[in-house]
């Protein structure tokens, strides 16, 4: 006899109805008519041994979608047995066949599913077809007093009642093992894992494999043997449920080599965590874990072997040999690396990233920028101020580093670390270019109240843009010495404090050279300013001494003086 169940709803076509037009008073009741009927002596006598034939004769009214004698003939003869020895489960089959309620054929087809009188719902599909659950509806509408009966060509079984599938079966029907499942059938295990087992299997969900290193589910794909290796490494032979899992140190996979079990809060396998454990198969047990484990015989790729195998990463991999960084990007480590993609290269300023190679020491500099001493995931990576970057370069990733990227893909494992793909190339300070007049002022520190100043005066923007200008810088000092309550009276006029700002601005870029050169140079006031040199050769700017000179700035360049200078 063979297994049929699995099973959900009703059926109907147009059937014949027995005993063509009966008046209501002639028709015999659901169970009479099953009786006389001679197909249903195992549906009657089944009814009968739980006394819902009874019930069947009462008031009503019932649908009943009635298996034949063959239908009962194709249930496993271990399962009919086990039916048979308990009564009340018996019963719970039989009502799972009936629905309360008079539901004709018509009726049936209009639904999509019905609830038994067990309690659990029976499927209808109508393609050709009536279709209760796996069942199809031979004959529909048998008319009787308290109803109707649906002849139907299998045994349909709750779903509770239904015994588990194998292994495979259980992780298709799951839905998270898609990636896993073609995996196996690619590896021709699923003969294996559908066989008697008993099997135990630590199942990697689907998002277990998309975080492992890129291409290597394909390259896995493509070397049949090894794929066998990983796949085999995650099952055990036997049936350990969760409780015989954490008993354990070590367990002998299926492979041939062993994987480490940790418990400490969570339980762990290796290095994936179990996140659902027994999940009970007719062939054993499955246990779901968050990441991909690897037999220590096959190992991952290093970081720089990451890098030539991601395409994403090519120009990256092309500077790190340049530098002749790859032996250490194979290197034990462990390492982070912040990996900036192609396109992150491609948004360097033109000619930038020609610079950065021509000058070995830059660039192996600013790559190992890049590469942290540790291993640090996306999950906790974030919560530094700052981080130490490789020994080798000895600097630091800062807060401020961390806010000027995005991550492109997070986590990629490799065997001697991490890495993090991210949309910027990564400038240590001392290879960034000066910044504009306001940001150097601010980077130098002693010039508080000229950048309050010009704030008031709205000229902080103006010496942020393209320029060129050339500043004559007053220090703090220099505003500390004005007369009393001069520097209050000039806030307060905000159109006198503009004018005297713009005393201090050149509309071009003038090294000291240059203002000694030129003597007088207009300043954007359209008053000039005058440009000496004193006995002792200094240069001077209305006779005042020019303090530090030619700070060179995107936009131009400044000159601290220690005096606030005021137009005639």
């Amino acid at each position: 006899m063979k297994r049929i169940f699995s099973f959900a709803l009703l059926i109907i076509l147009l059937g014949s109805i027995l005993g063509g037009c009966i008046s209501e008073d002639d028709k015999n009741t659901i169970a009479e008519t099953a009786k006389e009927n001679g197909n249903f002596t195992t549906l009657v006598q089944l009814l009968e041994l739980t006394g819902l034939y009874e019930t069947l004769e009462g008031e009503g009214p019932y649908t009943v979608f009635a298996p034949t004698d063959d239908a009962f003939d194709a249930v496993p003869e271990e399962l009919l047995n086990q039916l048979l020895a308990d009564t009340e489960i018996l019963k719970q089959v039989l009502l799972y066949h009936v629905v309360s309620g008079s539901v004709d054929s018509t009726a049936v087809t209009s639904y999509d599913s019905v609830d038994s009188v067990q309690g659990e719902a029976i499927s209808i599909t109508t393609n050709g077809t009536v279709m209760v659950n796996d069942s199809t509806v031979t004959t529909a509408d048998i008319e009787c007093s308290n109803g109707y009966i649906h002849v139907i060509d299998a045994v349909m079984l709750p779903p509770s009642l239904q015994p588990p599938g194998t292994i495979v079966e259980t992780a298709i029907e799951n839905g998270n093992f898609t990636t896993l499942v073609t995996a196996v059938q690619a590896a021709g295990l699923v003969d294996t894992l559908n066989g008697e087992g008993p099997f135990t299997v630590f199942a990697p969900t689907d998002d277990a494999f998309e975080a492992l290193p890129d291409g290597l589910i394909e390259s896995l794909l493509d070397d049949i043997p090894t794929l066998t290796k990983v796949l085999t490494y995650h099952v055990l032979n036997g049936a350990l449920y969760s409780g015989d899992v954490v008993a354990r140190e070590n367990l002998l996979s299926l492979q041939g080599e062993n994987i480490e079990v940790t418990v400490n809060g969570t339980v762990k396998v290796n290095d994936a965590t179990v996140i659902l454990t027994d999940i009970e198969c007719s062939n054993g047990v499955i246990h779901v874990i968050d990441s991909v484990i690897l037999p220590p015989s096959i190992s991952m790729p290093t970081i720089y072997e990451q890098l030539t195998k991601d395409s994403r990463l090519s120009t990256l991999a092309t500077a790190v040999a340049l530098a002749d960084l790859d032996d250490a990007l194979n290197g034990d480590g462990p390492f982070t690396l912040f990996a900036p993609t192609n396109a992150a290269f491609e948004a360097l300023p033109e000619g930038e990233l020609e610079n950065i190679i021509a000058d070995k020491d830059m660039l192996t500099n600013i790559l190992l920028h890049h590469v942290l001493p540790s291993v640090y995931y996306e999950s906790n990576v974030m919560s530094y101020d700052i981080l130490p970057t490789a020994p080798l370069y000895g600097d630091y990733l800062s807060f401020d580093d961390f806010g000027g990227f995005a991550f492109v893909q997070t986590d990629i494992e490799c065997s001697n670390g991490v890495i993090h793909l991210i949309n910027t190339v990564l400038i240590p300070v001392e290879y960034l270019g000066p910044g504009d007049i306001i940001e150097e002022l601010m980077s130098l520190g002693d010039f508080t109240t000229l950048l309050t100043a010009l704030e008031l005066a709205g000229l902080d923007e103006t010496l942020k843009g393209e320029g060129p200008f050339t500043l004559m810088a007053p220090s703090d000092h220099a505003f500390s010495i004005l007369p009393e309550g001069a520097l209050d009276d000039l806030i307060a006029d905000v159109d006198e404090l503009t004018n005297v700002l713009l005393y201090h601005v050149m509309g071009d870029l003038y090294n000291v050279d240059d203002l000694v050169a030129a003597g007088n140079i207009e300043t954007l006031l359209g008053e000039e300013l005058l440009f000496t040199l004193n006995a002792h050769g200094r240069p001077m700017v209305n006779h005042h001494v020019i303090i530090l000179a030619d700070i060179l700035c995107s936009n131009g360049i400044i000159h601290m003086i220690h005096m606030v200078l005021l137009p005639p």
